[in-house]
């Protein structure tokens, strides 16, 4: 006997405002924490749906750079379509995207804390290597920026290519890339 396969659509929401989420990242994970491979993104309304999905019981895992990770457990998917509407919590971090992106000669990183304390900004190339970081012990809450002029700790010019810059900031850990050219 085979099992049928079904779909889980639903709306992402900011739980405090009611506002609709745009580009959420919908993760289907095993009730033990395992991918599954099966994943989404929220459109402009909200809205997201995801077939194929083996009928069964999922942890689904929402992320988004603003908001602090969701999941809902134990969502049961049948032979059908199972909805689903998942508030996500604002976070009290932010990490804008870097501009220019790309950048040539130096780029800049915006972010926002909502309180006070340990920050750390790192960069790091493609194959995990760390190549320039600032940090704070404690750090007032507010709107940053730091400009970096694409030296590594070292003082040498990165080459050209895909970076990660990564937030760790009031509990929330972001990401985001940007690429060095010539």
């Amino acid at each position: 006997m085979a099992f049928a396969n079904g779909s889980l659509c639903g709306t992402v929401h900011d739980a405090s405002s009611g506002a609709v989420v745009q580009d959420a990242g919908i993760f289907f994970l095993t009730t033990s924490g395992s991918a599954t491979g099966f994943q989404g993104v929220s459109d402009a309304a909200g809205a997201f749906c995801i077939g194929g999905i083996p009928a069964g019981t999922y942890d689904v895992e929402v992320r988004h750079d603003h908001y602090v990770t969701a999941y809902v457990r134990g969502v049961v998917v049948v032979d059908d379509v199972t909805g689903v509407d998942i508030g996500v919590i604002p976070s009290d971090a932010a990490l804008l995207a870097p501009r220019p992106n790309p950048a040539r000669h130096q780029v800049e990183f915006r972010f926002r804390i909502g309180a006070a304390g340990p920050i750390r900004l790192d960069v790091f190339d493609m194959s995990g290597r760390r190549v320039r970081g600032w940090g704070s012990d404690a750090a007032t809450a507010g709107e940053r920026a730091i400009e970096w002029d694409l030296r590594d700790a070292a003082g040498r010019a990165v080459p050209a290519g895909l970076y990660l810059v990564r937030l760790h900031a009031a509990g929330a850990t972001l990401t985001r890339t940007f690429s060095r050219i010539p």
